[in-house]
């Protein structure tokens, strides 16, 4: 299991929020728990999902110009993680 703490960043527009929504719900639906806050998304899941997550939010954000991406990484899952 992984968890990750993720900061999506767009520069030059005003339009940041509209650009981080779009991204989050590009996620992948299946095998990654989604839990967005003001400042970061947390997500969760089997290792590859997780990275699959990034890569998507990344994707999706890049789409839309110039961006810096915050990750923080942990192979403890915190607090409500079942760890196999």
């Amino acid at each position: 299991m992984m968890s990750c703490q993720v900061s999506l960043y767009p520069l030059g527009t005003k339009d940041y929020e509209k650009i981080v929504l779009e991204a989050v719900k590009n996620l992948p639906e299946e095998g990654v728990e989604v839990d967005l806050n003001p400042m970061s998304t947390l997500l969760r899941g089997e290792d590859e999902k997780v990275w699959e997550a990034v890569k998507s939010l990344y994707k999706t954000g890049k789409n839309f110009g110039d961006l810096v991406m915050v990750i923080t990484l942990s192979n403890r899952c915190g607090a409500g993680c079942k760890k196999s």
